[in-house]
């Protein structure tokens, strides 16, 4: 059966702090409950990509609720940033809130891939009572010392720098624009000073690691650049890898990518008759 959707923009969660948290829902549009699909992000509730891993208006048309949540900070949502931390309460919270909407039947799941499968793994280990799977895609956690973090006893400059700049940085200078229109200037500056640099290969050029953070916008210097200077059994690594480092009894369907077997099986080099 094939229902109408509708969608409703900035529905608000409250977490155990105080601290609210808001969401875009898609649900059927008539009478009844549904069980709900959950998914928690810091890149945008609303970002198009989003469909192309799980359509939500596609997927709440065939009787579910699919509920989309900007993580604490980020967005639309009230409270302050920092990477994985809040990811385990506020996952347990907003399960049974959405447990307990009008329309729910009680059951919750969640999906979504990397940082979204990474709060489906903290909001799992807090274990609410209504969350019956997960669906995590591309999940972090486990390999903060072999890719993560850092590979091969070296900083993974590629990864960190390129997350704290294209994919978290943007928007917390954006929400600083609301509060403090004149230091969100500095810092949209020294975004595109870094930005030009690093499009030109010259930004790694910087020693010590540390100077990296001088005149860096405030979210980029702080938990990441910074972190790239400390040794390789800080905590920080330690809480990466938390993310899946216990089992949950749940039912999980795991999606990932297989790099190896190019590598194991090259694709042949073709050359002209007669070359050696």
């Amino acid at each position: 059966m094939k229902h109408d959707v509708l969608i409703e923009n900035d529905v608000e969660a409250t977490m155990r702090d105080g601290v609210v948290l808001r969401s875009t829902v898609y649900r059927p549009n008539g009478s009844g409950r549904f069980p709900v699909l959950l998914t928690r992000t810091p890149y945008g509730r609303d970002l198009s990509v989003n469909s192309g891993y799980l359509n939500p208006a596609t997927v709440a048309a065939t009787g579910f609720v699919v509920i989309m949540q900007d993580v604490r900070g980020r967005f639309g949502s009230d409270g302050e940033f920092v990477p994985s931390e809040n990811e385990g309460p506020d996952g347990y919270d907003t399960v049974q809130w959405a447990a307990e909407l009008p329309y729910s039947t009680g059951a919750v799941g969640m999906w979504g891939r990397s940082y979204f499968a990474e709060t489906q793994w903290r909001a799992a280990q807090e274990k609410p009572p209504a969350l019956r799977g997960i669906a995590p895609g591309i999940s972090a956690g486990g390999n903060a010392r072999s890719g993560g973090l850092v590979r091969g006893g070296a900083v993974e400059f590629g990864a960190r720098l390129g997350w704290g700049h294209y994919s978290a940085g943007p928007a917390e200078i954006a929400k600083l624009s609301r509060t403090d229109p004149v230091r969100a200037e500095r810092e949209w500056a020294s975004w595109a000073r870094i930005d030009r640099a690093m499009s030109e290969d010259t930004f790694l050029d910087i020693l010590p690691v540390r100077d990296m953070a001088v005149d860096a916008p405030a979210f980029f210097a702080s938990p990441i650049v910074e972190s790239l200077g400390f040794p390789i059994d800080h905590p920080t690594r330690d809480l990466w890898d938390s993310a899946s480092d216990r089992a949950v009894d749940l039912p999980s369907l795991h999606i990932g990518v297989v790099r190896h077997l190019r590598e194991q099986h090259p694709r042949p080099v073709l050359r002209p008759t007669g070359a050696q």
